[in-house]
């Protein structure tokens, strides 16, 4: 098997694999300025190398992270998604890249989570020392209930690469989870990524300091929104409090939906449990089941802090019709 694999094999070009290197460096930033350099040197790769797999498969990926950080919607994202994972695997389909996207399109667009841990299970039978994959398969192992599971995939992903921001992000949101709050803090803390800072926000906010949640929540807000608005949010909290602060930037995420988008969840997320809107909360995720918003797989676990609305039927329905468990 080996021997027919080596076979198989083929060269690349040099350029085709720095261009795509220096993508995948701007694309762990996942910031609007690191995701628009990406592309361009995604899409070089694949001018220079167009019987290359890995290039469309990366582009595949970033439109996914285009989605999932509100630069595009899913209907705008999911065509380009979906052409060119389908050209990568015409090309290499035993490529370990090429699987790890494939897998990453199946649980986050597609919602297919037996068909998602499969595809992951696979790719990790082929490369154990993955870090990428263990951190998302245990995202996938988190959103259907198996926390367990989904921490030994996270503390794996962090031996392999425990350097890497992104991975200690991704491995956060799993202890997030797992209410484990002290433990997000300390391997967050410091740490200026959009994810780190969404965990960092989210973990003060569980433990009720809000001034600390508050300074991260701005923190990355300045990754994608205008100074005036942060300036203005940073003056509701110093008038008027964290729950006014809140509201404001829930108002702010609303327009910019209605002008541009955001992702629904990220607009049930802001309006948390201190706003006590659960109607408001509903509302978008609702709409978020509508747009096939990559974050809706999300809602069955802790992240959220949708405690407080689990027993409602409706929310109880998105659960059942995207089938995440409902305990």
């Amino acid at each position: 098997e080996e021997e027919n694999m080596l076979a198989e094999s083929r060269s690349v070009d040099n350029r085709a694999y720095d261009a795509y290197l220096k993508g995948m460096y701007y694309w762990e930033q996942l910031t609007p300025e690191g995701l628009e350099k990406s592309l361009e040197y995604f899409n070089l790769a694949m001018e220079i190398d167009p019987s290359w797999a890995i290039p469309y498969a990366a582009i595949a990926q970033w439109w996914l992270g285009a989605k999932q950080f509100s630069i595009v919607p899913p209907s705008v994202a999911n065509p380009p998604i979906y052409e060119n994972i389908t050209q990568a695997l015409e090309i290499d389909p035993q490529d370990d890249f090429v699987q790890y996207v494939n897998a990453l399109i199946t649980v986050w667009t597609d919602w297919d989570w037996e068909k998602g841990e499969k595809e992951f299970l696979k790719l990790l039978k082929s490369n154990p020392n993955d870090a990428f994959a263990r951190a998302y398969y245990g995202h996938l192992l988190m959103c259907i209930r198996r926390s367990d599971e989904a921490l030994e995939q996270g503390k794996m992903a962090m031996e392999l690469d425990p350097l890497n921001p992104l991975i200690k992000a991704l491995y956060a949101v799993i202890l997030l989870d797992r209410e484990e709050y002290d433990e997000v803090i300390s391997i967050t803390k410091g740490i200026n990524h959009p994810l780190t800072l969404y965990a960092l926000d989210l973990a003060y906010s569980a433990q009720g300091d809000y001034e600390k949640s508050f300074e991260a929540l701005i923190q990355n807000l300045e990754f994608s929104y205008a100074d005036s608005i942060i300036f203005s949010a940073q003056k509701v909290y110093e008038n008027q409090g964290y729950k006014a602060a809140i509201k404001y930037i829930a108002e702010v995420y609303e327009e910019r939906f209605r002008t541009s988008y955001v992702m629904p969840t990220d607009l049930a997320w802001i309006y948390r449990p201190v706003l006590n809107e659960p109607e408001k909360i509903l509302e978008w995720l609702e709409i978020g089941y509508k747009m096939n918003d990559p974050g809706m797989p999300y809602i069955s676990t802790n992240v959220y802090f949708f405690d407080f609305i689990r027993d409602d039927p409706r929310f109880i329905e998105l659960l059942r019709k995207m089938n995440l468990p409902i305990a």
